[in-house]
């Protein structure tokens, strides 16, 4: 069974549109939590809930760079 496509509109100038016909949903959902690792090892003790933590962010180094 085929992902559904995705489209993206910008809404500078020019408009542009982006389609996505099979994104890789289950690789793109790892990639955001290994991502946010960093964050949690960073984040106070107890519950601490994704609202509070910085905006998800691409990491180009190897994730020992974005740790304290």
């Amino acid at each position: 069974m085929a992902s559904p496509a995705i489209t993206w509109k910008s809404m500078a100038s020019p408009l542009q549109k982006c389609t996505e016909q099979e994104p890789a949903t289950v690789e793109l959902t790892c990639a955001t939590v290994v991502n946010r690792i960093p964050d949690l090892l960073q984040a106070p003790a107890g519950f601490y809930t994704t609202e509070k933590m910085p905006p998800a962010a691409y990491r180009t180094y190897p994730l020992h760079y974005y740790v304290k």
